[in-house]
């Protein structure tokens, strides 16, 4: 019998995201809802995206890492689990294949060689929601963008 996995999916359509310095910033075009990951979470994010499953990105963070697996695995899970929460990502449980390994991250992640693991963050912010669920196109007077027209009842 085969080893149950979870993999992880993110929606391309609904979640913008970019990666700088170690910082990853999330769009969620359907709530407009922004997230800042912080600590490993922008390294996590980037396996995640490059399709690394859930048990496999936990062992390969810690082969990377001085920390213990038994230190890191609760912090990923619950990391998933919160982007899961505020659907960023969906897990799929399934049988692995039989013949296809845990999938390799492309290239190493400088934040877990030889260093302490680092917990990641999910900071959520909630503060522009309008401005990003505006249609400037549609939604808009003649005065422009970010001003919306009234909508009448």
């Amino acid at each position: 019998m085969n080893p149950k996995f979870t993999q992880i999916s993110i929606d391309s359509a609904r979640i913008i995201h970019e990666t700088v310095d170690h910082e990853t910033l999330i769009i969620d075009a359907q709530t407009g809802c922004y997230y800042i990951l912080r600590g490993s979470g922008a390294e996590i994010w980037q396996m995640m995206i490059q399709g690394v499953e859930l048990s496999s990105l936990t062992q390969q963070i810690a082969q990377q890492s001085t920390t213990p697996i038994t230190e890191i695995e609760p912090a990923v899970q619950k990391f998933v689990h919160e982007l899961q929460d505020a659907g960023l990502v969906t897990l799929r449980i399934g049988q692995a294949p039989n013949s296809q390994p845990p999938t390799p991250v492309a290239t190493p992640h400088q934040a877990f060689t030889n260093a302490a693991f680092v917990p990641p963050e999910l900071h959520t912010f909630t503060d522009m929601n309008d401005l990003l669920l505006i249609d400037p196109i549609h939604e808009v007077t003649e005065t422009g963008w970010p001003f919306t027209a009234s909508k009448k009842s």
